[in-house]
């Protein structure tokens, strides 16, 4: 007859060890992480741009990109066993977007919804933020300008990097509006007069009068012109999609990730505004 004890003992050992087994299970699947990969608009601030920094390797200057929506998503990263691999040395928005429908970037880290540009790619809802359209002018011309009507009647110019929907696009076609590539020749041409008006984004409009100095002569419309949702795209064809999809557009719901993104835009501004602050002037001249 077979030792009670013994039996017992054996059964034990059987299920500790079976215990274990599933422990290691478990601990090895939760130690996997996503790797998600993300990339956005190269030169658009604040919503992408370079920040030059000095390479320790070699002592040569090297340029970083940074992305306003990047501590949002390494936040939810964290909570979420994943990671976020940011492929800064982009620079080409419209290879970035190819890439992102493509499968070979996961995440667009900006994007408007029923824009051509970005057809074959999935959003996210809610949008972290907009973008609004306004105008930057001289402060004489600002209570001139009553309504859009008003704006009809003069000159005005935009940025060649700015980024709009196709709605805003088509509404623009009423206004006798230039494109200007380089910053320092546009606030020339509305310092000189050659043009009356900006048709700009208000943060990137705010940015670039810092970078120049010139923050404190410019002024903003007091209304909106346009309001543009910023979205976050996925790529479709992405592995992680329906977990980006579902779980990141739960994650944005969230008060207190909304209020700490918030926080994130104003300190981004109030960055450059400091960097910039000691910037003399131009003096334009026609």
């Amino acid at each position: 007859m077979n030792n009670p004890k013994k039996i017992l003992l054996a059964a034990f050992l059987m299920l500790f060890s079976a215990q274990n087994a599933t422990a290691l299970v478990n601990f090895s699947e939760t130690k996997k992480e996503r790797e998600i990969t993300a990339a956005g608009f190269p030169d658009y601030p604040p919503f992408g741009y370079g920040i030059t920094q000095i390479d320790q390797d070699n002592k040569k200057q090297a340029v970083r990109r940074q992305y306003l929506f990047q501590e949002l998503l390494d936040d939810f990263a964290k909570e979420n066993n994943a990671n976020v691999i940011y492929l800064d040395h982009l620079t080409d928005y419209n290879g970035i977007i190819r890439d992102v429908r493509s499968g070979n970037i996961d995440v667009l880290l900006g994007m408007y919804h029923d824009t051509k540009l970005y057809s074959g790619l999935d959003y996210v809802l809610p949008a972290p933020i907009s973008n609004p359209i306004t105008l930057m002018t001289l402060p004489g011309l600002r209570n001139e300008i009553k309504s859009l009507e008003d704006v009809k009647k003069l000159k005005g110019a935009i940025w060649e990097k700015e980024i709009l929907s196709d709605f805003v696009t088509e509404q623009m076609k009423d206004y006798d509006v230039i494109k200007i590539k380089d910053p320092n020749e546009l606030f020339k041409k509305l310092f000189t007069k050659e043009i009356d008006y900006v048709f700009t984004g208000y943060y990137t409009g705010l940015i670039e009068a810092s970078k120049l100095g010139l923050r404190n002569y410019v002024v903003f419309s007091k209304q909106i012109i346009w309001d543009i949702p910023v979205f976050i795209g996925v790529s479709k064809v992405s592995e992680d999609r329906k977990f980006l999809i579902g779980r990141l557009g739960k994650y944005l719901e969230r008060q207190d990730v909304q209020e700490k993104f918030k926080k994130r835009l104003l300190n981004v501004i109030h960055q450059f505004e400091i960097m910039n602050n000691s910037v003399t002037p131009p003096m334009y001249t026609k």
